[in-house]
């Protein structure tokens, strides 16, 4: 009989830097603490913190907040 296979979810956290206008609305809402906003070469930019992608629990504000759609969440079973 075939073994039962344990199923992880998997949580990837990712910001587009080419779309980001560091304007912080992501490390604000977000209830983890998974961004912040770092001086970049063209600005302020957000960046995922270290441990994000284990902290997050996909409620997916940042999506809904960010108004250039550069927050991705991306979800699935490994």
């Amino acid at each position: 009989m075939p073994q039962a296979r344990e199923m992880v979810h998997e949580v990837k956290v990712t910001v587009d830097e080419s779309k980001c206008i560091g304007c912080g609305l992501c490390e604000q809402i977000c209830p983890v603490r998974n961004f912040e906003v770092v001086k970049a070469e063209s600005g302020k930019k957000s960046r995922v913190t270290e441990g994000a992608s284990e902290r997050c629990f996909c409620c997916k504000a940042c999506e809904v907040v960010c108004p250039t759609q550069a927050v991705v969440i991306y979800e699935g079973l490994a």
